[in-house]
């Protein structure tokens, strides 16, 4: 025969997932899940779009900016020119007497987006006169291209080269190859710039590199080196990164951990936008007005410290690119924006890696405390302002602060973190459910059940304290009648009686503890804790005992002794700290409650039999329920094995009832305070009164003879205190 084994108390995992230490450490995992999940591709795209679509719901601004103006070789532009005979590609002249004109406005940069990789093949003239101009205005920046394959390095390149730290530059995009102007246009200029843009996995450009190492050289791209142009006493070895930051001057460039720049893109694109557009005749336009004194179409203060960016927009010279704003962005709208940025400053914040990955973590934690904290409906209407919350505060910080915080990794931690946290409690919360409903099914009413096996956390059967009111119940001369009566019909009648009086204790929220032959234990206020208990205690012991009154009077007609077992059944009631939970053996457990509470209202119970009650309470029942009841104390006692005394009251009545049939307790009380101070023969005045007619009172008959008996026996330290020496 296998030996039964007292259980280990070793890991609960229905108790520790809800601690909140645990719930931390499970948000970190959370947190770093989301993380690796974060660099697979469809989450990083999805990233991506969500980072699209908060420029188009806020752009950065629907104003025009007055820092970068664009002169476009559009369509209106090439017809001008083609009517008068010269046709694109057009004669550098016609870029050197713009330049004349921007150098006359006091523009602070011209920037070509243009490739001057060829010779002129109209004249070489053209091609020394747009040189000249260039030398002379000093603040023309030239475009290169980056080449994959591998070039010859021209000398120049070392002219606008920057110097960085070898760790910097080792993090740098880099190339093999580079085409620069033709030397007669960069030796004129410091000022040229790399046009290559790289755009992300999905072909939309949202960053660009501000550097590119080319054969050991540092190369800027031409919106950096226009920025350049600022500087008085410019020298390209003037940088260094310090915090993900370039530092140039009292200028301040975040970069990525690659060199690369995140754009703040603007309001609408192309002409009727952002940028002021104009077309490039009218430059070439103004410039010959101006020569001649005329008012020009364009005035010179136009582009008076103004940065110009000179590119093609006509068809078939179009550079369209892909963008968040635009499936087809002009080109040259890139610099532009690129530089609007650096001279406004006008940036994107991004929070560290520490500060995204804690917001993470926060975030995990809060769910999964919402969810294991509230009531089940509270708490997923609480995780659905939560989610709102860290759906739209990205969305606010962007639009006010131009804060980029992620919105997919949030709301990828919050999915998971809600898959993790419910489905933990439906396997460990299934397990206390069934626990629960086995353990309380046949002594609860259904509805508190239910509410326990919503939230199973409201008990715990390995034992908590609570503070409860205990009733013991018994019949009146149950062993005569039943050894008069069939053992059936006795069966019989008592399930009738326990019928009606367990349903009594469960409708007043009570807790059927268990049977004990004839009578039973009942509690209130645990497993599920309340404030009201030692009310509905007494609310149950009274209606019990009323319900049956109008049958008590009729004995003679009833025919279903059940209802005289009601009528013969004494009440004790305390009120008291107790220990609540599981006990008993690994065959048979049972949910109960232990402590000296539960003794006394055991004592109360068989202390009926010799005050000849119905209902006997506590005084501290008693001071819970006073003012609610009508009660009168029947006397101080102290039970064997207890060093104080307690006051103990009969419970009568409703304090709605009419008080005039309960007038006679003022006398009883009279009566009793008398006989504690040893006055005996006027306290047995009052008590023969009372035991006499009408009021036939059967306590009354009791401290009658006590008195009578003290009166023949004096005690000799006499305290009021009746000492029971039986249990």
């Amino acid at each position: 025969m296998q030996q039964n084994r007292p259980r280990k108390k070793g890991f609960k995992f229905s108790k520790l997932y809800k601690r909140w230490y645990f719930l931390l450490i499970t948000a970190i995992l959370v947190a770093v899940l989301t993380s690796l999940l974060g660099r697979l591709t469809f989450f990083e795209d999805m990233e991506k779009r969500a980072f699209d679509y908060r420029f188009r719901l806020h752009p950065d601004s629907e104003e025009k900016t007055d820092s970068v103006i664009i002169v476009a070789i559009d369509e209106s532009s090439l017809n001008h020119f083609a009517r008068n005979n010269v046709y694109w590609p057009w004669p550098r002249e016609y870029y050197a007497v713009a330049l004349e004109y921007f150098a006359a406005s006091e523009a602070k940069s011209v920037i070509f987006d243009i490739m001057f990789f060829d010779p002129d093949y109209h004249s070489d003239y053209h091609d020394s006169k747009f040189a000249e101009t260039i030398g002379s205005y000093g603040k023309a920046v030239l475009a290169a291209m980056l080449l994959p394959e591998y070039t010859d390095i021209p000398e120049t390149l070392t002219r606008i080269s920057v110097d960085l730290d070898e760790q910097i530059r080792d993090r740098l995009p880099s190339a093999d190859g580079i085409a620069l102007p033709l030397d007669i246009f960069a030796g004129s200029t410091v000022f040229t710039g790399t046009v290559n843009i790289t755009p992300d996995s999905d072909g939309i450009i949202r960053r660009v590199p501000l550097f590119h190492n080319v054969a050991g050289q540092i190369v800027p791209q031409l919106a950096m080196s226009a920025l350049f142009t600022d500087e008085v006493n410019f020298s390209p070895h003037q940088f260094e990164l310090r915090d993900q930051t370039w530092h140039f001057n009292d200028k301040r460039l975040p970069i990525d951990d690659h060199g690369y720049y995140l754009i703040n893109w603007h309001g609408k694109d192309g002409p009727g936008g952002f940028f002021t557009y104009y077309p490039f005749r009218s430059i070439i336009q103004s410039y010959i007005q101006y020569s001649q004194g005329v008012t020009p179409v364009l005035p010179p203060d136009t582009f008076k410290d103004k940065h110009v960016i000179i590119g093609a927009t006509a068809p078939g010279l179009y550079d369209l690119k892909t963008t968040p704003v635009s499936q087809v962005h002009p080109g040259m709208e890139i610099w532009g924006t690129v530089l609007n940025n650096f001279l406004n400053a006008d940036f994107i914040s991004l929070p560290s890696p520490l500060l995204s990955f804690g917001y993470l973590i926060v975030i995990s934690f809060v769910l999964m405390a919402l969810f294991i904290y509230n009531p089940l409906r509270a708490g997923n209407i609480l995780i659905i302002i939560l989610t709102l919350i860290v759906f739209m505060a990205p969305i606010v910080l962007w639009s006010s602060v131009r804060l980029q915080f992620e919105i997919v990794s949030p709301l990828t931690t919050l999915i998971i973190s809600y898959m993790y946290i419910t489905t933990s409690s439906y396997f460990s919360e299934g397990k206390s459910k069934k626990e629960i409903k086995k353990a309380f099914s046949r002594y609860l009413h259904p509805e508190i059940i239910e509410q326990l096996i919503n939230d199973p956390e409201l008990v715990d059967l390995e034992g908590k304290e609570f503070e409860a009111t205990m009733i013991f119940t018994d019949i009146y001369n149950f062993t005569n009648f039943s050894e008069k009566t069939d053992p059936k019909k006795l069966i019989a009648l008592l399930n009738r009686y326990f019928e009606t009086l367990t349903g009594t204790i469960l409708d007043n929220e009570g807790m059927l503890d268990k049977f004990m032959g004839d009578g039973l234990m009942a509690v209130f206020g645990a497993p599920l804790a309340t404030t009201d208990h030692a009310y509905n205690a007494c609310k149950a012991a009274l209606i019990d005992k009323n319900r049956w009154r109008d049958y008590a009077k009729k004995r003679e007609q009833i025919d279903d002794y059940s209802i005289l077992f009601h009528t013969n059944t004494r009440i004790g009631v305390n009120t008291g700290p107790v220990v609540a939970g599981n006990m008993g053996s690994t065959r048979r457990v049972d949910y109960t409650v232990i402590g000296d509470a539960v003794n006394l209202a055991a004592r109360l119970e068989s202390i009926n039999k010799y005050y000849k009650t119905d209902i006997i309470i506590s005084e501290f029942t008693y001071e819970s329920i006073k003012d609610r009841f009508i009660c009168r104390e029947l006397d101080s006692m102290k039970v064997k094995g207890k060093h104080k005394s307690t006051k103990i009251y009969e419970l009568l009545d409703f304090a709605d009832t009419d008080k005039c049939q309960y007038s006679w307790i003022d006398d009883y009380v009279e009566a009793l305070n008398l006989y504690r101070q040893g006055e005996w023969d006027k306290a047995v005045a009052i008590f023969k009164k009372l035991a006499g007619e009408p009021t036939n009172d059967q306590v009354a008959k009791i401290m009658l003879d006590r008195c009578l008996n003290l009166k023949q026996n004096r005690p000799e330290d006499w305290n009021g205190i009746y000492i029971w020496e039986v249990k």
